[in-house]
């Protein structure tokens, strides 16, 4: 078997796959595309097309969400449009007799563990793996390696016509320091649920 590394994104996006490849991985594909956000449904749309071109792995394997929008939507949509089963946030991963063995936290220090065949999808999360960092020589022999290119057009697919569309994207200012409350135990209550109701308004 090969590792194929796939990406939708601006040409900018070729010195991430070049480190993928440094990393082991055999072959890479970009998808070019000028929009700055292309929504989920056209992403995994996207790559569903080259999946059906240059035939579907035996395993899938995404993050557990976007580092731009964190929409956390692009692996489900892909896993629906291919017909394939799905296991998010991935934090160990066993293969066993032709099926996938997926354990992921689910909160409380409990765990979930999942079957499933094969082919299937796999968002990955902290913990799955060790990155194998690259040496120079595997650098050099990245930058020699072949990244198949082709134009998102070619498929079909007209980044306007997403029906998701980011209106902004701002930073979330900073809020101060944690507040000591005093007083017995039912006086700190009391004032708690005032700071919840009239300071932060979440009550």
């Amino acid at each position: 078997g090969e590792v194929v590394a796939v990406t939708v994104g601006k040409a900018s996006a070729e010195a991430t796959l070049r480190g993928v490849l440094a990393m082991g991985a055999a072959r890479a594909i970009l998808v070019k595309t000028d929009a700055q956000f292309l929504d989920s449904e056209l992403t995994a749309k996207a790559l569903k097309a080259v999946m059906e071109q240059d035939g579907l792995p035996d395993m899938i394997f995404t993050g557990k969400g976007s580092v731009d929008t964190e929409s956390f939507q692009t692996q489900y949509r892909l896993a629906k449009s291919l017909g394939l089963p799905i296991v998010n946030e991935v934090s160990k991963l066993t293969l066993d007799n032709g099926k996938a063995v997926a354990e992921r936290e689910t909160g409380g220090g409990e765990k979930q563990v999942i079957e499933m065949g094969l082919p299937c999808v796999i968002g990955a999360t902290k913990g799955l793996n060790e990155p194998r960092y690259p040496k120079f020589p595997d650098i050099m022999k990245a930058k020699k390696k072949e990244i198949r290119q082709m134009d998102l057009s070619i498929f079909g697919i007209d980044p306007s016509k997403g029906r998701v569309r980011v209106e902004k994207l701002e930073i979330v200012p900073e809020r101060s320091g944690a507040k000591m409350l005093s007083g017995s135990v039912d006086e700190q209550v009391t004032e708690l649920v005032r700071v919840l109701k009239e300071d932060e308004k979440v009550l």
